[in-house]
């Protein structure tokens, strides 16, 4: 009798044990082994969001898988607020995220891999743009126009345009309602870069014809970015990243995740 409860007793601790290990299998690798990964916890369909197992998918995280699996690291996400992003690779506790040297200061100590993409941001309009002056065309796009753009976020080309009272920008607190508001009329134009635009065009089955703009209003380069202790490995980075593109991989990341996901409802 006491061995059969002796038994039971460490059958169930057995698998207690194997249950916690496997839902947090990452968490008994060290650092060393790990590529942990800073992702924002608001989701941006096409390059982040989570699906009903809060597994991660979308163009970032592709691009993180190709990286890790190159790199012989497990992958492990660290979530956090955009805010956030910096300041976890310097403190190390996260090793990389992808951004735009940009949108950083300039005296930052972050280590930036060659660039992934190109990130444009361009005006859309359900009507075609003025294109007969070259050197004020974007005057002319914005010119008493409204302009949905999203809320809290920075837009250096445009702001002097908004300031001046020559366009009107219409603040939305995501991407969901600023697509909806464009498409009921609510603005005139749509700001976004055109990964987005193609996904929640698409997303939202939009049937009229959509105009973009020639040029883009804003361009930054994105790259994979690390903390301070990975800057001898940045050149290994570089390999990973010319492999990545050459092969066509980002070519399918790309392409895989612009199709829209039912996220939105």
């Amino acid at each position: 009798m006491f061995r059969m409860q002796s038994l039971t007793i460490f059958t169930k601790y057995f698998w207690l044990v194997i249950c916690i290990g496997g839902a947090n299998a990452n968490e008994l690798i060290s650092n060393d082994k790990l590529l942990r990964v800073a992702v924002i916890y608001i989701e941006e369909p096409p390059y982040l969001y989570t699906d009903a197992n809060h597994h991660y998918h979308g163009i970032f995280p592709s691009l993180a898988q190709a990286l890790s699996r190159e790199l012989g690291l497990e992958l492990k996400y660290v979530p956090t607020g955009r805010k956030g992003l910096e300041k976890v690779l310097l403190d190390d506790e996260a090793d990389m995220t992808w951004l735009s040297p940009k949108w950083v200061s300039k005296d930052t100590k972050l280590q930036f891999s060659a660039p992934l993409i190109v990130h444009r941001e361009f005006l859309y309009s359900f009507s075609p743009f003025n294109e007969t002056d070259n050197e004020n065309k974007i005057l002319f796009w914005l010119k008493n126009k409204s302009v949905c753009i999203r809320q809290y976020y920075k837009y250096p080309n445009l702001d002097p345009y908004f300031q001046t009272n020559i366009a009107q920008a219409v603040e939305v607190s995501n991407q969901t309602p600023l697509i909806k508001l464009f498409r009921k009329g609510r603005c005139d134009l749509l700001y976004l870069d055109e990964y987005r635009a193609a996904w929640m065009t698409n997303r939202f089955n939009i049937k009229r014809k959509v105009w973009r703009s020639s040029s883009a209003i804003e361009s930054s380069d994105l790259s994979f970015v690390f903390g301070l202790k990975w800057k001898d490995r940045i050149s290994k980075i570089n390999q990973v990243v010319a492999k990545i593109k050459d092969s066509g991989e980002l070519d399918s990341i790309l392409a895989n995740n612009l199709y829209p996901i039912d996220l939105l409802k």
